[in-house]
């Protein structure tokens, strides 16, 4: 009787062990057939306060032979980084002179952009083979961060998120030279009070280095303008900036963005209603 059961048992965990080799040799072999990528964006260093070019460079597996829409989203950190265009034509699989660029905070230390373009050119038939989606132009902000980087979040093709092969590596990118912020008076925006920011208003206080003009715009969570006010000419000094929220601006997210002669800062606050 034990010797039947013995037998009964090993023929069950046997069959188990079969059924379980086959569906995961099956969904080896159907993820293997599916489109996947892998980001290869490349490390650079640049001088900061300046502009770095940085190529969209991907490899696609089982490339689809007809390429309707294709769009990728990159993360970057808003406090060192401000993503001013793409660039695409010639080489470039997005062929639009200057590509789609959707600006969207995550939070105040993570930004995103989604890039995309309506005229694309045909992906290479070659198993692995590198392509350049796009350039995209970075401006370095003012800011003490000595190393930042830019990474591939996603990307879609054909209305569909592709999978990555491997885990996408970020680009780093080493900005040279010694802080703009790192002076003895620096510019930069303090932290409104009061916060969340009532109808009735609020006070930023912020400094300034050097003699000039300070611009001050109002910025949506996904990096839409709300408002573009005046430029005002200040010495250096310490200042404050008083804010009433615009009748129709609904409650939420948003962030002051101060440009000075030195560079770009943000500043993130909320409006209650």
């Amino acid at each position: 009787m034990h010797r039947i059961i013995s037998h009964f048992i090993l023929g069950f965990v046997t069959s188990f062990v079969i059924i379980c080799v086959i569906h995961l040799t099956n969904f080896s072999l159907l993820f293997a057939q599916q489109l996947q990528v892998t980001a290869q964006l490349a490390d650079t260093s640049v001088q900061r306060g300046t502009v770095v070019r940085l190529p969209i460079r991907v490899a696609f597996r089982q490339a689809p032979a007809q390429l309707e829409s294709l769009r990728f989203t990159l993360r970057f950190a808003p406090s060192a980084l401000a993503v001013q265009r793409a660039i695409g034509g010639g080489g470039n699989v997005m062929q639009c002179a200057l590509p789609q660029v959707e600006n969207q905070f995550v939070n105040l230390s993570v930004g995103a952009v989604r890039v995309s373009c309506a005229t694309l050119s045909t992906l290479p038939t070659a198993q692995d083979a590198p392509v350049t989606l796009a350039v995209v132009e970075l401006l370095t902000l003012a800011g003490p961060d000595a190393v930042t980087s830019v990474s591939i979040d996603s990307v879609v093709v054909n209305g569909r998120f592709v999978p990555f092969f491997t885990p996408p590596r970020p680009a780093q990118i080493t900005l040279q030279g010694a802080p703009l912020v790192a002076g003895q008076f620096a510019d930069g925006i303090g932290q409104n009070y009061p916060n969340p920011v009532p109808v009735s208003g609020a006070t930023f206080p912020y400094t300034v280095a050097e003699t000039g003009n300070v611009t001050f715009e109002l910025i949506t969570s996904q990096g839409v303008v709300v408002r573009e006010y005046p430029p005002e000419f200040r010495r250096q000094g310490r200042y404050l900036w008083n804010y009433r929220p615009e009748g129709n601006l609904p409650s939420g997210l948003y962030v002051l963005r101060m440009t000075t002669t030195r560079g770009v800062y943000l500043r993130g606050f909320v409006v209650a209603r």
